[in-house]
């Protein structure tokens, strides 16, 4: 832009120059205020000119919305991978934590964390006998031992909340 300022500011001066100099006589010369106008005319008619070859400012806005446009929608769906994949990895690493304890006990309750997934607890403990929704919408296996010694585990949102050993 500042080139085709230039420009038209080249030619008001030129147009100003033969204007002052030309060897009209003072009848036809045009008045100060006159010659101002037409310089602003001339200026004017270069601004527009160089303007219009390249992008106006209303359009250069609009590719900036679409460009804004496109990398918020490519933020959501990063965000949104990245949700995906920490909850992946939170899945696997509790079960890595489960695998991984020592064996050495040969009671299974022993190796309930809170934060199980279902199919964790239910690797480790087996089928549950019983599965009751209670009011709030937490869910409770119940494991039967001898009579009066079942143990249960309670579940918050798909996850282990606590847990109550036979005996």
């Amino acid at each position: 832009m500042q080139d085709c300022e230039g420009l038209a500011l080249k030619n008001v001066a030129s147009w100003y120059s033969l204007q002052k100099h030309s060897n009209q006589d003072e009848q036809t010369k045009m008045t100060k205020p006159a010659t101002r106008a037409m310089c602003a005319l001339i200026l004017a008619i270069g601004v527009s000119g160089c303007a219009s070859s390249g992008p106006t400012s209303m359009q250069v806005y609009r590719a900036l919305e679409n460009k804004i446009d496109r990398l918020d929608a490519r933020v959501d769906q990063l965000e949104a991978d990245r949700s995906v994949n920490t909850s992946e990895a939170q899945a696997n690493h509790e079960a890595e934590v489960v695998a991984t304890q020592p064996q050495s006990s040969s009671n299974p309750w022993r190796r309930l964390r809170t934060g199980l997934s279902m199919d964790q607890v239910r690797g480790l403990l087996g089928e549950p006998d019983k599965v009751t929704q209670v009011y709030d919408g937490r869910i409770h296996w119940r494991y039967d031992g001898r009579p009066g010694f079942a143990g249960q585990v309670e579940f918050e949102d798909g996850r282990v909340e606590g847990w109550r050993e036979p005996g």
